[in-house]
């Protein structure tokens, strides 16, 4: 938590008093875009080193660590996926018994969807944004993988060169 000074004027006195900044939390969706351009930037560089010779044996490294990474992600983000889906559907039937059961009035079958759907925006939108990045992952992986074939096309490429 981030603290400020606050200085307060007590007649001919000075008082400096440190008061809690609260944290403002950063929406998801912010996080997960953020994190996407910083994956861009780390294929965009890696595909920039490809032009240099002398630094293909290093990127071939960093190339299949950032690839171990990118598959981390992409399962960290798919059970997160399930979980989400489990929640979401677990709140559905919740939502649908209560309209159905405990709600005032008799609701039609496209009344109770409305109002299920509405109750559970926020979860749903979570849940895009989740499988937005599990996309993003699976389509970064196969950006990577193609960088490794390059990469292995590169040395060939050198080496014939060379004879």
């Amino acid at each position: 938590m981030e603290t400020t000074t606050k200085v307060e004027e007590h007649g001919i006195f000075n008082m400096s008093v440190s008061e809690p900044v609260p944290d403002v939390p950063v929406p998801l969706c912010d996080k997960l875009e953020a994190e996407r351009r910083e994956w861009t930037r780390k294929v965009c560089d890696m595909s920039a080193r490809m032009k240099g010779i002398r630094d293909l044996v290093s990127l071939q490294v960093d190339v299949l660590s950032e690839q171990q990474r990118a598959v981390e992600k992409k399962s960290e983000y798919m059970s997160m996926q399930h979980k989400l889906k489990n929640k979401l559907d677990k709140m559905r039937g919740e939502k649908l018994e209560h309209f159905t059961v405990r709600y005032d009035r008799k609701l039609t079958n496209p009344e109770k969807d409305v109002l299920i759907a509405s109750s559970l925006a926020d979860l749903t939108e979570q849940m895009e944004h989740v499988s937005t990045q599990v996309d993003f992952f699976y389509e970064t992986i196969r950006t990577i993988n193609n960088i490794v074939y390059g990469l292995k096309l590169r040395h060939a490429l050198e080496e014939y060169q060379r004879t």
